[in-house]
């Protein structure tokens, strides 16, 4: 059923299902899908997978994963000032 959602044009649905399957993935900082999710089109989407990774921060790949997408040009700046704040 995750799977599905994540597929999903609604990014609402797509960031439900992405924030659930990433929080209980055993890979560090989520895996492959984590990445999927920092460069989905949508912010709501990608500030799901920013949520994520705080919550897993105490993972080193979590840490690195958010200070990466921090730096990143196309970034949306609210969701890098609010993840580097939180995460600092």
């Amino acid at each position: 059923m995750l799977d599905g959602l994540a597929a999903a044009p609604d990014p609402v649905h797509r960031g439900a299902a992405v924030g659930m399957s990433l929080l209980a993935a055993p890979a560090p900082a989520g895996g492959s899908r984590m990445a999927a999710a920092l460069y989905d089109p949508s912010p709501w989407v990608q500030a799901q997978g920013v949520e994520v990774l705080l919550a897993r921060s105490d993972e080193a790949a979590a840490r690195a994963a958010l200070q990466a997408y921090v730096a990143r040009p196309d970034t949306p700046p609210h969701l890098a000032c609010g993840a580097a704040q939180r995460l600092a």
